[in-house]
């Protein structure tokens, strides 16, 4: 097993047209990934979803109605929470919302809003790699000695200014996410 930290792509198999796009657009900027059908299934079954997990820095979940639905998805999001795996949760279904197991382990955890990527896939692989490098970045060789992306959509920096006065100083924030084990509050 190797000690190499990644990004893992969790996803439910209706969603891997969209999840190898993504894949390939994360690669091309040299951060390191593990999917299933690249590479990442080698072996047993079990012991190569362990392995996918506990050597992420992140898991990128792709969340649908279906993910939740899944055994496979739930067991994969499930560990990477029990091993304090940075939990990144994508949206891609406009009217829908996780409950139950799956809106529990998320709760908390700022979105990556994929629902419009007809038009704006740019904009969001942008986002993700932002997302991607704030949460993890010292954790990837990639980022290594690379300016802090700063990509804040006009419609996040709305929301943002709407909340300023609910923000957390810097020390305030630290100590929070000590004390939860979240990645980021949404």
């Amino acid at each position: 097993m190797s000690s190499k930290r990644h990004i893992m792509l969790s996803y439910q198999w209706d969603n891997q047209k969209l999840v190898t796009e993504v894949y390939h657009r994360l690669s091309a900027k040299n951060i390191p990934l593990w999917m299933d059908i690249h590479g990442g299934m080698k072996g047993h079954l079990s012991e190569s979803m362990a392995a996918g997990v506990e050597n992420a820095a992140a898991i990128c979940c792709f969340l649908t109605p279906k993910y939740q639905d899944s055994v496979a998805c739930k067991n994969e999001l499930t560990y990477a929470k029990e091993q304090d795996v940075c939990i990144i949760p994508i949206r891609l279904v406009a009217t829908w919302k996780p409950t139950g197991w799956l809106g529990f382990t998320i709760t908390g955890h700022k979105w990556i809003d994929f629902r419009d990527i007809d038009t704006n896939m740019d904009l969001r692989i942008q986002q993700l790699i932002a997302e991607i490098q704030m949460l993890v970045g010292n954790k990837l060789d990639c980022f290594q000695g690379m300016k802090q992306w700063n990509f804040i959509h006009d419609e996040d920096k709305k929301e943002e200014e709407h909340n300023e006065e609910h923000s957390l100083s810097i020390s305030e924030y630290e100590s929070k996410k000590k004390k939860t084990n979240y990645c980021h509050f949404a």
